[in-house]
């Protein structure tokens, strides 16, 4: 599996600390007979390594970097991840 990293961003905690959540694109062979990768995406809080990841979303690269620009904006951090996703997909 490859491991892009696609960026960080910047929030502030419950309790006013500085959070960066980085977000990772991860790509993945697709066993055969599909010739093609299947993308998911990695949130990680730095500060305490608080992480979640959803795999296989897409087959489609314009899609996936769409959703980890969506989710860096958007200041989606791991605990939220599942759902935004789940509201991704629909």
């Amino acid at each position: 599996m490859r491991e892009i990293d696609w960026g960080a961003t910047r929030l502030t905690g419950e309790d006013s600390r500085p959070l960066t959540c980085r977000c990772t694109v991860l790509a993945r062979t697709c066993p055969p007979p599909v010739s093609a990768e299947s993308y998911g995406v990695r949130l990680t809080l730095e500060e305490t390594g608080e992480a979640a990841e959803v795999q296989d979303l897409t087959l489609l690269p314009g899609k996936i970097e769409t959703l980890a620009d969506t989710l860096l904006r958007c200041g989606v951090t791991p605990c939220a991840l599942a759902d935004v996703v789940s509201d991704w997909l629909l």
